[in-house]
């Protein structure tokens, strides 16, 4: 049982979420956030970018992708316009 704000979620398991962010200190507080856990989500992995994440997501799945937007390389937006193409 998982208590999140006023809800009670029944959930045998974590969902996995992808973080995906550039900037360091941003991700270093996204990742230690309270919330995931108390809302039944853990980070299970960090990429520092667009590409980075696409490798990421080759070798391992994910329940949810959180994303910044603006990133080196290849951006939230692009990163998941190859996801969508990709299947």
């Amino acid at each position: 049982m998982i208590l999140c704000g006023f809800q009670i979620i029944w959930r045998d398991k974590m969902y996995q979420v992808l973080l995906v962010e550039d900037d360091t200190a941003l991700r270093f507080i996204y990742s230690k956030m309270k919330t995931w856990s108390e809302c039944g989500f853990a980070i299970a992995a960090e990429a520092t970018n667009g590409k980075h994440a696409l490798e990421m997501l080759e070798k391992q799945t994910f329940d949810l992708i959180f994303t910044d937007i603006r990133m080196p390389f290849i951006d939230g937006i692009e990163m998941l316009r190859k996801l969508n193409d990709i299947g």
